[in-house]
């Protein structure tokens, strides 16, 4: 059986990445064939991930699809995409081909049924091409229950990525010392003075690493370091499974990004959301007060004073660890929907 994978997955972003390999990966344990609309060709190419362009095509071969983009319930005010078209053109076709859409670990922004989505999400489950969803968040429940759908909740999938690809903790293969500090921030008003800061003020025995969630093509975005040392790098994000890996050997990572820091903290690196959106403000913070910050430059500034604090600070395991070992049920999920359409899971 053939089992489609859609989402936001054109752009090289890494969250949108890991999550299509993720889903393949899930859909292949269960003996199925997964097909991605809209993976970066050199991407595919490399995981030997079959993609289809063309939503006649794609549908047109599939049994269902899981409709994987994760932050597609988020408030217009924190949404990058403000146009609703290309939900109805994703209905359309479903509709056409007879392809019923399962969201797949999908949020929003914390805010529940008092959120103002993206014109043209609602409308898949209005036009009645929607099965069963799957949120990230407990309210999102209640806002896909609005739309006249049916949900339910489970931690993040990329909860379980590290898992999944048998990625592990590899802070241990380097010395204590130095401290490995990773930081990932878009460019905006304080870049230059973030820069300078880092400069002339990194202590000893810290080596800083400017790490990038997005491919080349779109990195200017994201400050990286225009002068590099034996303590100053860069890491640039190209496949999502080498980004993992690299995360999981640094002490600590600070970024306003979700999944390079819910993904990190699976891995046992400590993490600070800082400026991050809505989404990432409610899922990490549900989990603990410290993982998220709104100030960079003094937050970095009070690392710096006591840099103690990186390899230290305070992260609540037992609750990330609850929330990896729930988020393994996403298998299950696809496996019941896979039986569903009957197919023969596991051969």
């Amino acid at each position: 059986m053939r089992v489609g994978v859609w989402g936001w997955f054109h752009t090289g972003n890494f969250g949108d990445e890991l999550i299509a390999l993720y889903c393949c990966r899930l859909v292949e344990e269960l003996g199925m064939r997964p097909v991605v609309f809209g993976m970066r060709r050199e991407l595919a190419l490399r995981h030997g991930v079959e993609t289809v362009e063309g939503l006649d095509a794609f549908f047109g071969s599939i049994a269902f699809c899981l409709f994987a983009e994760g932050g597609c319930l988020i408030d217009v005010k924190d949404s990058m995409n403000k146009k609703g078209e290309r939900y109805d053109e994703l209905a359309d076709a479903a509709e056409r081909h007879g392809v019923t859409l399962y969201p797949f670990s999908i949020g929003g922004s914390g805010l529940g049924e008092g959120t103002r989505v993206v014109g043209g999400i609602e409308r898949l489950w209005e036009r009645g091409v929607c099965g069963e969803a799957v949120v990230r968040l407990e309210g999102d429940v209640a806002l896909v229950e609005s739309f006249g759908g049916e949900a339910i909740y489970l931690p993040d999938m990329l909860w379980d990525a590290a898992r999944c690809f048998g990625v592990g903790r590899e802070r241990d293969r380097y010395m204590a010392r130095p401290l490995r500090l990773g930081v990932n921030f878009l460019r905006n008003r304080i870049s230059k003075r973030f820069e300078s800061f880092v400069a002339d003020n990194l202590p000893e025995g810290v080596e800083i690493y400017f790490v990038t969630v997005n491919t080349e093509e779109r990195v200017r975005g994201e400050i990286t370091a225009r002068v590099t040392s034996d303590r100053v790098h860069n890491f640039y994000h190209r496949d999502p499974l080498d980004l993992l890996r690299f995360v999981g050997t640094l002490d600590l990572l600070i970024s306003g990004k979700l999944h390079v820091g819910l993904t990190g903290l699976s891995l046992g690196t400590r993490f600070i959301s800082c400026r991050g959106r809505d989404k990432t403000r409610a899922m990490l913070g549900a989990l603990g007060e410290g993982l998220v910050k709104r100030k960079e430059m003094e937050l970095l500034a009070q690392l710096f004073a006591d840099p103690e604090l990186i390899p230290a600070w305070d992260t609540p395991w037992e609750r990330i660890a609850e929330e990896k070992e729930a988020s393994r049920a996403h298998a299950g999920v696809l496996e019941r929907w896979a039986l569903r359409h009957g197919a023969s899971v596991g051969v």
